[in-house]
C-alpha cells in the first residue's frame, strides 16, 4: 500500500470513530445540525445566510441513507477526511518528506478552532475548509504544471467554495493576489486559461446570486445583525484578538518544540523560496483584505472561525521554515506523541461531555425528545404541521415526527398546508404563553395563538434529576 492511501486509511478510521461516536451520545441535534434537518425538507437556491451548498449535499445524504444522525455524521466526517487529506496532499507536495506532510497536516488538532469547534459545532465552515483544501492544492499543480485538467478543476472548485461559504472569496482572491507578487508564478494567473476558471466559478454560483437579489433581506440577516453603526476600533480590536487566538496555539508549540522555525533558513533552495514567499504573502493579503471588511462593513463581535479558510497553512509554511535544519529526534517524538494525544481527546471528551452532564452543563444533545416524542403522541398528534420558536427543538420533532412537515419563525412562510393537525411547540426557554415570534406566524397559517399549560417533561438523558420541558399544543382542523 502506497504511503498516501496509507494516511487516507488512518485519517477515515479516525473520522469513523468521531461518526460512531456521534451516533452514540445522541438522536438529538446541535444547532448548526437542526438548521440542516430543517432545511432538507425543500430543495431551493438559498436558504437564509449562509450559501447553501452544505443544504444541498445534506439533503442528498438524506435521500441515500435516510433522515437520522447518521446522515449528518457522516458528511461531516466525509468532509473532515477530505481537509486533513488534500492538505497532506499540499504538504508533501512543498515539503518533499513524507514524515513533515504527516505531522503538518495533523497539526490542526492542537488547536481549539480546528479541533474541538470544528468537530462539535459547525457545519458550513467545515465544508469550506474542505474545498479550501483541495482548492490550495490543485493551485499549486497550476501554477506547477499549467495544465488545462487544473485550470478547470480550480474553476469548479471555485465555483462551489462561493457556495460553500461567502468569505471563501477572501481565500481565493489572497492566494491569486500572492501568486501575483511572484514572478515565477504570475504567468501562471495570467495563462488565458484562468478565464476558464472564472467561466466556470459564475457558472456555478451565478444561480445563487441570482436568488440573493430577490431576497436580500434574508440573505444579509446575519450581516445586519453583526454590524455596529459606530465603534470600527472594537471591530478591529476584536479581530485582531481572534487572529492572535487561532495563530497563538501554532506559534507557541512550534517555539517550544521547533524554535529554529522562527530563525532564517538559507538552506531552501528556490522552489521552497517561492512557496514560502506565497504563504507568507498570502497570509498578509488575508489578513488585509478581512480587516477592511470589518471596516467597511462595519463589523463587530468578530468570530474565530472566520478565520480557519486563511490559517490552515500554517503548520505546512513553519515546517517548510524548518527545511533542510537540524531538528531534535527527542521533541520530534514528544511534538508527534502530543498531535496523537490531542486528536485521540476530541471523541473521549465529546463522551464524556454527553455521559456527565452535570460535571460538564446540559446541552441540546442532552434533549430527551425519544421520550418527549411518546409523550405528544399520546395528544393524539403523529403527523401534520409542526410550528416552533425553537431551531433544535423543531429539527428533533422532524427526526421524530418524518412524516410532518416542521417549521420555524426562522424560515420564509411557506403556503398554507393542507394538514388536519397543527402542533405548536417549544423548549422551556419561553414560557408557558405562546412566544411572540411563533405567534407573529401563525395568523399567515390560519391558527390563533392562546395561552396553553399543556407541559411535557423527562429527564435529561443521561441524568437521574434534571427535567427537560417543552410547551406544546395540538391544534385540530
Amino acid at each position: 500500500m502506497s504511503k498516501k492511501n496509507k494516511f487516507l486509511l488512518l485519517i477515515a478510521a479516525y473520522f469513523l470513530i468521531h461518526l460512531l461516536v456521534r451516533i452514540f451520545i445522541s438522536d438529538s441535534v446541535e444547532f448548526d445540525e437542526a438548521e440542516q434537518v430543517l432545511f432538507s425538507q425543500n430543495l431551493s437556491l438559498g436558504y437564509g445566510s449562509q450559501p447553501p451548498l452544505y443544504e444541498w449535499l445534506q439533503k442528498v445524504f438524506f435521500t441515500v441513507f435516510g433522515l437520522n444522525i447518521f446522515s449528518l455524521a457522516l458528511l461531516k466526517n466525509s468532509l473532515f477526511v477530505l481537509i486533513y487529506f488534500f492538505l497532506y496532499q499540499s504538504a508533501k507536495l512543498i515539503l518533499k518528506q513524507e514524515k513533515y506532510a504527516v505531522l503538518a497536516s495533523l497539526a490542526l488538532f492542537l488547536t481549539y478552532t480546528y479541533g474541538w469547534q470544528s468537530m462539535h459545532q459547525l457545519t458550513h465552515a467545515i465544508l469550506a475548509l474542505a474545498v479550501c483544501s483541495i482548492t490550495f492544492f490543485v493551485f499549486l499543480k497550476v501554477i506547477q504544471t499549467q495544465k488545462l485538467k487544473y485550470y478547470l478543476v480550480l474553476g469548479l472548485m471555485a465555483g462551489l467554495g462561493i457556495l460553500a461559504k461567502y468569505n471563501y472569496l477572501i481565500f481565493i482572491l489572497a492566494l491569486l493576489i500572492a501568486a501575483l507578487t511572484i514572478q515565477e508564478f504570475r504567468k501562471a494567473v495570467f495563462n488565458k486559461r484562468m478565464v476558464l476558471v472564472l467561466i466556470i466559478a459564475l457558472l456555478i454560483s451565478s444561480p445563487h446570486f441570482v436568488w440573493f437579489g430577490s431576497h436580500l433581506k434574508l440573505a444579509t440577516q446575519r450581516l445586519v445583525q453583526i454590524q455596529a453603526d459606530t465603534n470600527k476600533v472594537k471591530g478591529l480590536l476584536d479581530f485582531l484578538i481572534c487572529l492572535l487566538a487561532i495563530l497563538g496555539p501554532f506559534l507557541v508549540v512550534f517555539l517550544i518544540f521547533f524554535p529554529k522555525a522562527f530563525s532564517r533558513n538559507r538552506s531552501l533552495d528556490a522552489s521552497d523560496v517561492q512557496f514560502k514567499k506565497l504563504l507568507e504573502r498570502f497570509f498578509i493579503a488575508a489578513i488585509l483584505i478581512t480587516a477592511i471588511w470589518v471596516v467597511v462593513f462595519k463589523i463587530v463581535d468578530f468570530e474565530e472561525r472566520w478565520l480557519q479558510l486563511i490559517f490552515f497553512t500554517v503548520p505546512l509554511y513553519l515546517f517548510l521554515r524548518l527545511k533542510g535544519k537540524t531538528i531534535s529526534g527527542v521533541k520530534l517524538k514528544i511534538y508527534s506523541w502530543l498531535v496523537v494525544i490531542f486528536a485521540l481527546a476530541l471523541p473521549v471528551m465529546m463522551v464524556a461531555c454527553a455521559l456527565v452532564p452535570d460535571t460538564f452543563g446540559y446541552k441540546r444533545l442532552h434533549y430527551p425528545i425519544a421520550e418527549l416524542a411518546k409523550q405528544i403522541r399520546s395528544e393524539g398528534f403523529d403527523q401534520g404541521l409542526v410550528l416552533s420558536c425553537d431551531t433544535s427543538v423543531a429539527a428533533d420533532i422532524k427526526l421524530q415526527f418524518k412524516d410532518s412537515l416542521v417549521l420555524t419563525h426562522r424560515m420564509p412562510l411557506q403556503p398554507k398546508p393542507r394538514l388536519d393537525k397543527i402542533l405548536l411547540i417549544w423548549g422551556d426557554t419561553w414560557w408557558y404563553d405562546v412566544p411572540k415570534e411563533l405567534a407573529e406566524i401563525l395568523p399567515h397559517y390560519g391558527i390563533k395563538a392562546s395561552r396553553t399549560e399543556t407541559v411535557k417533561q423527562a429527564l435529561y438523558k443521561h441524568s437521574e434529576k434534571e427535567y427537560y420541558k417543552v410547551y406544546l399544543m395540538v391544534v385540530n382542523r
